[in-house]
């Protein structure tokens, strides 16, 4: 069995290789909306609410950003995270073949779905803290 990197550490493997996954991370919103790592964990929400509310859907980190989706795979909106860019959100949803079709900018519904009243540059810092700590190395 390969051992990996440890992300912390810890007595059993001191910092080195060791079998220990990254622990999930849960992405949460202003608006007290918030997106689990997988598909897997959406249903243990509906008997164990997080802070009193089910997930609002999964995401993907991809190489340029991090799609968020719901929790019937329909695409609801993406983190733009361009290499030496800011990072921002757009809206997306699928086309009537399937594709992926993404805005130039967040739909004021997303917004308020997600940010509730925050203010753009709450969605800037929010958008580049969320990409930091989910970002492929």
């Amino acid at each position: 069995m390969k051992t990996k990197k440890c992300y912390e550490t810890h007595k059993k493997c001191n910092g080195e290789n060791c079998n220990l996954e990254k622990p999930p991370i849960i992405l949460k919103f202003p608006s007290g909306a918030y997106y689990l790592p997988n598909k897997k964990g959406i249903a243990a929400t509906l008997f164990q609410p997080i802070g009193g509310k089910t997930a609002d859907g999964f995401y993907q980190v991809k190489r340029n950003g991090v799609l968020f989706l719901s929790p019937t795979k329909e695409p609801r909106f993406f983190l733009v995270a361009n290499p030496g860019q800011s990072q921002f959100f757009v809206s997306c949803g699928r086309t009537e073949k399937g594709r992926i079709c993404y805005s130039f900018a967040l739909s004021s519904l997303d917004g308020k779905r997600i940010m509730g009243e925050a203010t753009y540059s709450t969605q800037c810092n929010l958008a580049s803290g969320i990409w930091e700590s989910v970002k492929p190395q």
